[in-house]
């Protein structure tokens, strides 16, 4: 049996969109966050696909970690529009105006030194935790 490498499913979440099969995609995009959970590509795309398919929950679950695996990142720009997206698809989640507002409080702070929102024990167990995906 050959091994599968994270080529191979990102290809293969390709050809599955492109035949129009969003679940099936949205199943090997939750192989790729398995394979690599700190990938935050993967967890943007695999909250755009759970938002196609009516999955808000899944969506801003994978909103909010990719906007902390980003930030975590100095992306900051790309974290704080995932929050956004999340924020959209759940206006009234207090927790996720309170991220994008540390978020941006961090951001525009004088003396900003690193990734906001969360402590640096949580930063590194947070990304591999998959309890979004359905």
């Amino acid at each position: 049996m050959a091994l599968v490498t994270e080529r191979d499913l990102k290809d293969q979440a390709h050809r599955r969109m492109t035949r129009g099969d969003v679940g099936g995609a949205l199943d090997t995009y939750k192989q790729l966050i398995v394979m690599n959970g700190k990938e935050p590509a993967y967890r943007l795309r695999h909250a755009e696909l759970s938002q196609r398919l009516g999955r808000e929950d899944a969506a801003v679950g994978s909103y909010r970690v990719a906007a902390l695996l980003l930030s975590k990142g100095g992306r900051l720009a790309q974290a704080k529009a995932a929050l956004h997206s999340a924020v959209r698809l759940a206006p009234k989640d207090l927790s996720l105006r309170r991220e994008l507002k540390e978020l941006l409080d961090a951001q525009s702070g004088p003396a900003f030194s690193g990734p906001p929102v969360l402590g640096a024990d949580e930063l590194e167990t947070e990304p591999c935790l998959l309890p979004v995906l359905e």
